[in-house]
């Protein structure tokens, strides 16, 4: 841009070579946006005005107060964006076309209409998509409780104000949270780690109800958990823990989040911490019950040792009568056969004898004197011995013949 001596400016565009004489210079920057950006130019005059990329805009020294670049809002998919319109009645449809093009609006409601025709329209934009707000416009910014930062999610609190941000998430969220300062019916105090899970269902019913829904979610449930605490003394809390990853445990917390367009997914107990004293009662009592615990264990391992051992000499006692009750009915199977045998002998001993006798009795040998003769052979190593002898001849009469040996 060029002043003349007289006052007139003129605009020159380069690339151009141009002699100048008494004249004053101004260069003017060149500023660009891509399809990702905007470009929002502020007149002299106080109008604002805003143009999508891809562009390019030299700043005009005569009207511009300034010019700057503005990215485009992404939301991802499972996210959304709340935006406000300051419209005018006349020029609504108008603004609406301007403002819609290429978003994807969900609903839309009138948050104020006032009596000049000014209003303002909030608009619910869900993902994905790239959103270019305009100069009627504004981006809802949410400021919840959030989670603080710690090295470990026992140390974690939730505290106000914490979380800001634009995009609102749809899909489920959770939260570690610790209710501190339970009281027990045995006046022990307690905190007690939870961690829930939530997810966003209806975003208007939340708009109009709350302006924090997890500062209301986690206040809810450390009233469920409070509740549920201060009839339990410290030992039944430790048996019936169970029930704090029960939804039925936690209405307050179910009815809150059904008010607030939100719904609780589950609600995970994490453990429970108790005060210094508490703590040290507590490791004491823990240490009694594992020491006679352990005594017990050791009683009644050796009360089975002892069973054990009891049980092997029964045993073992039975095997050993049952050994000898074999051993027995081996000897007497073994007297039996060998019994067999010499009976079985003596009986072949004296069918051969008879057999004998027989053969000499067809022979026309006497049996009689045989037999006395064999047996006075037979008697000749006793040292002194008689022997009485019945002969009956041809049956008549009877003769008796004694023989003694008088060595």
């Amino acid at each position: 841009m060029v002043w003349s001596m007289k006052g007139n400016v003129k605009k020159i565009v380069g690339p151009k070579l141009v002699r100048l004489y008494f004249s004053t210079i101004r260069f003017c920057s060149r500023h660009t946006a891509n399809r990702d950006s905007q470009l929002i130019v502020y007149m002299k005059n106080g109008q604002i005005k805003n143009v999508d990329g891809p562009c390019s805009i030299y700043f005009d020294h005569l009207h511009h107060e300034r010019i700057e670049i503005k990215k485009a809002i992404r939301v991802e998919y499972g996210e959304a964006i709340v935006v406000y319109t300051d419209e005018i009645a006349e020029q609504e449809k108008l603004l609406e076309k301007s403002s819609d093009s290429g978003n994807k609006l969900q609903t839309a409601s009138v948050v104020n209409d006032q009596d000049d025709g000014k209003k303002m329209v909030r608009k619910i934009y869900k993902g994905p998509l790239m959103f270019l707000p305009r100069i009627n416009q504004h981006i809802h910014e949410f400021s919840w409780h959030g989670e603080s930062n710690a090295s470990h999610p026992s140390q974690i609190r939730v505290l106000s104000g914490l979380r800001k941000f634009t995009n609102l998430p749809l899909l489920e969220q959770q939260i570690y949270y610790n209710v501190r300062d339970v009281k027990t019916n045995d006046s022990d105090t307690l905190t007690i780690k939870v961690m829930l899970f939530y997810t966003i269902v209806d975003i208007t019913k939340m708009l109009d109800t709350t302006s924090d829904v997890v500062g209301d979610i986690i206040n809810a449930l450390a009233a469920d958990v409070i509740s549920w605490s201060a009839t339990k003394s410290y030992s039944q809390i430790l048996e019936h823990t169970g029930e704090l990853s029960d939804l039925n445990t936690f209405k307050q917390l179910i009815k809150c989040a059904e008010i607030h367009g939100t719904k609780i997914g589950k609600v995970h107990y994490r453990g429970l911490k108790g005060s210094d004293s508490l703590l040290v009662l507590h490791d004491q009592a823990v240490r009694r019950r594992l020491e006679l615990k352990s005594k017990q264990e050791e009683m009644v391992e050796r009360e089975r040792m002892e069973d054990l051992k009891l049980a092997k000499s029964l045993e073992r006692a039975e095997k050993e009568q049952s050994k000898k009750s074999r051993e027995h009915e081996h000897m007497l199977r073994l007297r039996k056969n060998e019994h067999e045998q010499k009976m079985e002998m003596e009986l072949a001993a004296c069918n051969q004898k008879i057999n004998f006798y027989k053969q000499l009795k067809e022979n026309g040998v006497n049996l009689t004197e045989f037999l006395v003769a064999e047996s006075y052979s037979n008697s000749t190593g006793v040292s002194k011995q008689s022997m009485l002898h019945l002969n009956n001849i041809n049956g008549n009469s009877s003769n008796i013949h004694v023989h003694t040996d008088r060595r």
